[in-house]
């Protein structure tokens, strides 16, 4: 049996496991493509609205895609994959197992083997997937992220997990807001607005029919463009407004956003929700600068910062612990978390406050053993706190 008729030999017996309904799962593996992103396509039977379907799992490098074929797709596409693009193709049925190796010069090695018989049962998707950011959600086309045929762009699947991934973490947040009610969000340092359209559309969809949600950036061109994409896609309730931070007027944010914001402009923003009393306020500190410059030497931290990255990284540690702890001394439940995965940005922690009007003592109390121990001599959001007679 020449090579050919070795191929020919596997693919029928993958269509006829297909046609006695005996199909388990096929895996393609070994791209002959040297440079190739794709490393392996898995495929197994599933029922979808009563109807025999093959799903594929397509491997890359740092993810993976799922879809649905048709039988005729499927072994359209699985044929054409066999053959041309990867060398090594494993088939198991209710009752046989092959093995089909391509070499690279093009021999070809089949091998069958018997196994015990087993009943194949199909796994039954009878829902969509849901998800927090639906792929066709309108806002994604014109940011440059999803297609006109409502897919993401292969270039833009890390934005739009990123993105996915905040709203999952914002979402709770929301739960004690009432639907019925007026709600406002304010996004400060929006940028382009990726997760302000989100947020919009995911408390739209979730009922909140009275949201406005504010996007507050110092780039005109990006408030100008964003607010273009809003009237574009009908978001009336969603607008975009130039200025910073520290001179925003009177917005009363039930919901207070900073993403991302740079050294002390997240304390302005810290400071803005406490002063107009927000209900939930989310931050996401960028650099960190000021306590790193303002820490003195000590006999405890000349010998504990003698590396300079080492001082670096507790210094913005330590800078986040004490924003977290203003906002447990002003009535808030504090969480601290990861944001994104460190191999998308070291820029990761996100700070959430949901006000419960509990004043924690004990609060400021550690913000002062920690300053006194490391010889801290100031902290920006204090001393503006301090300025506005917050008691401190």
């Amino acid at each position: 049996m020449d090579a050919e008729d070795k191929t020919g030999d596997f693919l029928e017996t993958v269509v006829r496991s297909m046609d006695e309904q005996s199909f388990i799962s096929l895996t393609l593996s070994q791209p002959r493509e040297r440079n190739g992103r794709v490393r392996s396509l898995f495929f197994r039977p599933l029922e979808l609205r009563n109807q025999l379907m093959v799903q594929m799992v397509v491997r890359y490098h740092d993810r993976e895609e799922t879809k649905n074929l048709s039988r005729q797709e499927f072994l359209a596409f699985a044929s054409q994959s066999i053959r041309q693009h990867f060398g090594y193709a494993h088939l198991i049925t209710a009752g046989t197992e092959g093995h089909l190796l391509i070499s690279k010069r093009g021999f070809v090695t089949l091998k069958w083997k018997k196994i015990q018989a087993t009943a194949v049962t199909l796994p039954v998707h009878n829902k969509e997937k849901k998800y927090v950011v639906p792929p066709d959600a309108p806002f994604l086309r014109p940011l440059g992220i999803g297609s006109s045929t409502g897919a993401i762009l292969k270039d833009q699947y890390k934005k739009y997990k990123q993105i996915s991934r905040y709203i999952e973490l914002f979402a709770p947040l929301t739960e004690g807001f009432d639907p019925d009610k007026p709600l406002h969000i304010v996004d400060m340092g929006c940028g382009k607005g990726y997760l302000t359209f989100a947020m919009h559309q995911y408390m739209l969809a979730s009922g909140y029919e009275k949201v406005r949600t504010t996007g507050i950036d110092i780039k005109e061109d990006v408030v100008r463009s964003s607010n273009n994409i809003a009237k574009e896609i009908w978001y009336s309730a969603l607008d975009f407004v130039y200025g910073r931070i520290e001179e925003t007027k009177d917005l009363k944010p039930d919901i207070l956003i900073a993403l991302h914001a740079c050294d002390t402009a997240t304390d302005d923003a810290i400071l803005y929700g406490l002063q107009q009393r927000s209900k939930v306020i989310i931050v996401a500190p960028c650099c960190h600068k000021q306590v790193r410059q303002s820490m003195e030497r000590t006999d405890l931290t000349t010998s504990l910062f003698r590396y300079g990255i080492i001082k670096e990284r507790f210094a913005t540690d330590l800078t986040d612990l004490i924003r977290a702890n203003v906002l447990r001394y002003n009535g808030y439940q504090v969480k601290v978390m990861e944001f994104v995965g460190m191999e998308h940005t070291p820029k990761n922690i996100m700070i959430t406050a949901e006000y419960h009007g509990q004043v924690n003592e004990g609060a400021m109390d550690e913000i002062r053993e920690w300053m006194r121990l490391f010889g801290v001599e100031r902290h920006y959001l204090l001393e503006r706190l301090q300025g506005g007679n917050s008691g401190f």
